[in-house]
């Protein structure tokens, strides 16, 4: 019992301490991501539960990578079964996650990891976390994203 609640507590705290800000998604539609399209590149990860290690593992790699993330202007959400849909700092947001399985056809009791592009459509998808370098590599080989190099100067150093 203290060794899951412990798993639970380190994992709520992970959760809780990435530095990633989403304020302009508090106003989400439930079940609509299209809100997003052409402003943000989401990354989707479905899981069965909340102490899934695979979970853990993605979040980890991608908080220590908030500079990447942020420059490539993703958002990440967490579809955790029978919860709501929650973002990286732990706000809750009126999404259906069920919805959200259905259209992404994941089943309540799979683990999946989706990048969807500014553009809307499906760009990467797992059975397991996916390595930020993957996911970045992927970024990074859209045109959009090739535009936006060159016309941004790099904020994180």
């Amino acid at each position: 019992m203290i060794k899951k609640i412990s798993k639970l507590s380190i994992l709520s705290s992970l959760i809780l301490s990435i530095l990633v800000d989403f304020t302009h998604m508090a106003q989400a539609e439930e079940s609509n991501l299209n809100q997003f399209l052409w402003d943000n590149r989401l990354l989707l990860v479905f899981t069965p539960n909340i102490e899934d290690p695979r979970l853990g593992a993605q979040i980890k790699e991608l908080r220590q990578n908030t500079c990447g993330v942020q420059e490539r202007d993703m958002l990440v959400f967490q579809i955790v079964k029978d919860l709501n849909v929650l973002t990286f700092n732990d706000r809750i947001l009126p999404f259906d996650g069920q919805k959200l399985r259905e259209t992404y056809r994941v089943e309540n009791d799979t683990f999946a990891t989706i990048l969807i592009g500014k553009d809307g459509g499906e760009k990467l998808r797992s059975s397991k976390a996916i390595s930020v370098s993957n996911i970045f590599d992927e970024i990074d080989a859209m045109p959009m994203r090739q535009d936006e190099m060159e016309s941004r100067i790099n904020a994180c150093g």
